[in-house]
């Protein structure tokens, strides 16, 4: 497993980021300000989902849990897009590209997961949200189609 993981990280780093290679134009403040938002709404949707399936009238299944401890993941992860942005302003894209991708990792996992029908309307609203607010930031960070 750990050979799987160092060739993972090695192969990245062997990866040029080059800003010609990107869709968009990369607006640093924007996704600061989109990651900063990001981690409030996790915070908030966590503890309500936390909440909600402790409070159910079904007793949670697997996936229903799994949901939450994505929203903790992604909120301890999302702000570190904002650290490396900040942290290195010559070359934000690149600097935070490999964050943004554990973050993308994880919302691919929530994403999967994901049952509106097991949650309330608030937290639903909620999560529904932090999805949009980071499909905004992969933005920044789609490839150029060939």
């Amino acid at each position: 497993m750990l050979y799987l993981i160092a060739a993972v990280f090695a192969a990245g780093c062997a990866t040029p980021c080059r800003e010609e290679s990107f869709a968009v134009p990369f607006d640093a403040q924007r996704v600061v300000q989109l990651s900063h938002e990001a981690y409030l709404t996790a915070y908030d949707a966590e503890f309500t989902a936390r909440h909600d399936l402790r409070t159910a009238a079904f007793h949670p299944n697997r996936l229903e849990r799994q949901v939450v401890i994505y929203l903790d993941r992604l909120r301890v992860r999302v702000p570190w897009i904002a650290v490396d942005i900040e942290k290195h302003t010559a070359t934000p894209r690149c600097s935070s590209k490999a964050t943004y991708d554990i973050v993308s990792e994880d919302l691919t996992l929530l994403k999967s997961r994901y049952r509106p029908e097991s949650f309330r309307r608030p937290t639903v609203t909620k999560i529904e949200k932090l999805i949009k607010l980071l499909e905004e930031i992969s933005s920044y960070y789609a490839l150029m189609q060939k």
